[in-house]
């Protein structure tokens, strides 16, 4: 019975998803109220987790079931969510969802990957480590792959998990993940021009989050073994000319990173300043010349270049990127008489 009742379920969820993708509003609205109905169910979650990662199903539907995911963890994964209410996922059905969900970073299609990766962050910020203690182990295997679909799938919670990182979290995670940002980013050979992109974001959000919780507690050592050689690399890859091995969203990328580390680590940015300034003032001059020849005497170029995640990638947002990290230096009176000489 049990079984028959479970099969039931799963049809009609499935029957609901292509209701609700029908072109008819009597018929969306019928499977949106047999949707609210099915979402109380203890299997609900589970069943939109194995649909969602089905590489057999139709694509349109498991990129809503994706959606509605994410929904679902919001709604019902936690009684700490903003967004919560009744009622709370059963304990069995969560086991089930992170040990199914993780498949889905895998995924062809960017747009189901985006939406479990923000499922996957969310769960985690609830049950890492003491409900999902292997979490950080799997996204790091993920990372070796050789599915870059799967390598930018873990990059991806990478992110927004560390978006949400609390200060023990913060402790846990830094140290291990450190020099495998260092790797994905000098990893020109291997890794593609946005994983690498998104291996400095997340570094950045790590010196922010540091900087916050350093108000209480100092924790700028957990950076400091990897941070050095990461700065100086971070500079040279500002000297790679845009083509194959960089583009605009690296180079934005790498200043907000550095406006982030001279904030928190200034000792650190003036001893290696030498190193950093010149490729600063290369981007700066080169681009100058850019704008003029396409903005200013050529077509105006094209504000609407923006990235997956909707990331301007335009040469006026760079330009941007260098004036707010050269401002960041500026404010500091320590950096003065460094910056003198170049100006």
């Amino acid at each position: 019975m049990a079984s028959e009742a479970a099969a039931t379920i799963r049809a009609s969820l499935i029957e609901c998803l292509r209701g609700i993708l029908s072109t008819s509003q009597e018929i969306r609205s019928a499977a949106e109220e047999q949707l609210k109905m099915l979402e109380t169910t203890d299997e609900f979650g589970v069943y939109l987790t194995e649909f969602t990662v089905s590489p057999n199903s139709d694509l349109a539907g498991r990129q809503l079931a994706s959606v509605l995911l994410k929904q679902y963890v919001e709604a019902h994964w936690c009684s700490r969510s903003e967004k919560f209410r009744q009622p709370v996922a059963p304990a069995q059905a969560k086991s089930v969802i992170r040990e199914v969900l993780p498949r889905g970073l895998a995924d062809s299609s960017s747009k189901v990957r985006n939406s479990v990766a923000y499922a996957v962050s969310k769960i985690a910020s609830f049950d890492f480590p003491e409900d999902w203690p292997n979490l950080f182990e799997w996204l790091i295997a993920a990372l070796n792959d050789a599915n870059p679909d799967l390598v930018h799938g873990a990059m991806r919670v990478l992110h927004e998990t560390c978006n949400e990182l609390s200060e023990e979290q913060l402790g846990i995670v830094t140290p291990v993940l450190m020099p495998i940002l260092y790797r994905v980013y000098v990893g020109q050979e291997t890794y593609g021009l946005k994983t690498r992109a998104r291996s400095v974001e997340i570094l950045t959000t790590i010196v922010q989050s540091v900087e916050y919780f350093s108000l209480r507690t100092d924790h700028r050592t957990l950076l400091t073994p990897q941070l050095p050689q990461f700065v100086k690399d971070l500079a040279k890859g500002l000297a790679v000319p845009l083509g194959e091995n960089s583009d605009i969203g690296l180079r934005k990328q790498i200043f907000r990173a550095l406006g982030a580390i001279v904030q928190v680590f200034p000792k650190l940015v003036r001893q290696l300043f030498s190193e950093i300034i010149p490729p600063l003032w290369h981007v700066l001059t080169s681009s100058a010349d850019v704008y003029v020849r396409d903005v200013v005497n050529g077509d105006g170029g094209n504000d609407d270049d923006v990235d997956s995640d909707g990331e301007s990638v335009t040469l006026d947002g760079l330009i941007y990127c260098v004036f707010e990290f050269t401002g960041s230096l500026v404010q500091q009176r320590s950096f003065h008489m460094l910056l003198l000489p170049h100006l």
